[in-house]
């Protein structure tokens, strides 16, 4: 006997023209394809058209979690709004076994001219509820949200935020067994981020489904175990979502400089890298360096300098100067920097180069293929400290020491972090 998903999407394709009047054509055309039997759905595409879905399948458990990834225009929000039935389409299938609620826009359903108690009834009652039963979840909804003291306002002077709370808070007292989220959570304060995750992790463990389209790497891997990948509508990637999230960052260009910028650029970063003292990786605690391969077209003074990041770029965790100014003269040549002990912990992380005129104290522009920085790892052992450190999303290992008094209120020998002592 075949298994029973929650969510199950068999080779689905669906065709987007851009295109107005060529679009309403089309859809007439489609429309009268599938009334007369005589008339064959148009296979291919036509001018126009492209794929905005392509053969995507995917499979999604009762009590799991799956994160949909991908750049802007990868065909995400198209997903869901099949998957919720909004869309029909071209090809393939999706089928759910259970109730769905779906928070696909921010405000989607949602009457900015009646208040938010007032909202909470309506949307309720367009989820098939009764009038009385619609109305008992108002006191569940504004407790859940924290808008008691918004309930009799119009939702038309709610901050993005508020809308958020409201949305989400409507969904999940409605006891969705399905919950479809696309980017909501990226838009309440951090406080209800945190709330939402909680209640994520509740509703799933308590046998929910949930299929999540976000940006925000930690989302997705709080939330999700698994995730699948989407670029240009097809699926790229599969799998655990640590792993797909790794390739989501890494499709991701380093580059953020205009290309004006680039190309009027002076000074160019042929090659940099972090490795190992010694060669190879580099590795938690042991020497390191960092080694930067520069092309000039004219002679600087200049401070040089990196800043280390994590992996998507977002934060930065430590950055180091050269508080000497170099000479840089043109043609090409090599600086290097030591570290005597690295303090990352394993994982993947984005090193980025800083040039700086010593004169101007001003940030230079950086062309060549390195200017916008390169990825490098740290490995380290997969004992059970480092996986701790991992699995909470530590960046930094800290070189600590704990003071152990014993019974007679001295102070024994310190003993460094992670190091076990037995009595």
């Amino acid at each position: 006997m075949s298994e029973i998903y929650a969510i199950d999407v068999r080779h689905l394709s669906k065709k987007y023209c851009p295109n107005l009047r060529r679009s309403l054509a089309y859809a007439v055309r489609d429309t009268l394809a599938r009334l007369l039997p005589w008339l064959r759905p148009y296979p291919s595409l036509r001018k126009g058209e492209f794929w905005t879905l392509d053969d995507v399948s995917l499979q999604v458990r009762r009590g799991e979690g799956l994160a949909i990834i991908g750049h802007n225009g990868a065909g995400k929000s198209t997903l869901l709004k099949i998957i919720y039935g909004l869309l029909e389409p071209d090809h393939g299938s999706a089928r759910t076994s259970g109730k769905v609620v779906g928070l696909l826009d921010l405000g989607a359903g949602i009457d900015p001219l009646l208040t938010g108690a007032e909202n909470i009834v309506v949307v309720a009652m367009l989820h098939g509820l009764g009038r009385k039963a619609a109305r008992n979840l108002i006191p569940s909804v504004l407790d859940f949200s924290q808008l008691q003291e918004a309930a009799d306002t119009i939702v038309q002077v709610y901050s993005a935020g508020m809308k958020a709370r409201l949305s989400y808070a409507i969904a999940v007292m409605l006891r969705p067994e399905i919950l479809l989220i696309d980017e909501v959570l990226a838009v309440g304060d951090l406080a209800f981020q945190r709330k939402c995750i909680s209640h994520l992790e509740q509703f799933m463990a308590g046998g929910g489904t949930l299929l999540l389209v976000s940006h925000v790497p930690h989302h997705v891997q709080k939330a999700c175990s698994r995730a699948v990948l989407l670029d240009q509508g097809k699926v790229v990637a599969s799998g655990h979502v640590g792993d797909v999230v790794r390739q989501y960052l890494e499709r991701r260009p380093l580059d953020i400089r205009a290309a004006d910028q680039i190309a009027a650029a002076p000074f160019r970063v042929l090659r940099l890298s972090l490795n190992h003292a010694r060669g190879g990786a580099a590795r938690c605690g042991e020497p390191a360096e960092v080694v930067m391969e520069l092309e000039a077209d004219e002679d600087l003074s200049a401070f040089c300098g990196f800043s280390i990041h994590s992996q998507d770029g977002w934060t930065c965790i430590s950055s180091s100067f050269d508080r000497e100014a170099r000479i840089l003269s043109p043609g090409r040549s090599t600086l290097r920097c030591e570290i005597a002990s690295l303090p990352l912990v394993a994982g993947t992380f984005l090193l980025r180069p800083i040039l700086a005129d010593s004169v101007a104290l001003q940030v230079l522009p950086l062309g060549g293929p390195d200017g916008g920085g390169s990825r490098f790892d740290v490995v380290g052992e997969a004992d059970l400290f480092s996986n701790g450190e991992k699995q909470l999303g530590q960046l930094v290992h800290m070189d600590a020491c704990w003071m152990d008094p014993d019974a007679n209120g001295s102070v024994r020998q310190p003993v460094a972090s992670g190091e076990a002592v037995l009595p």
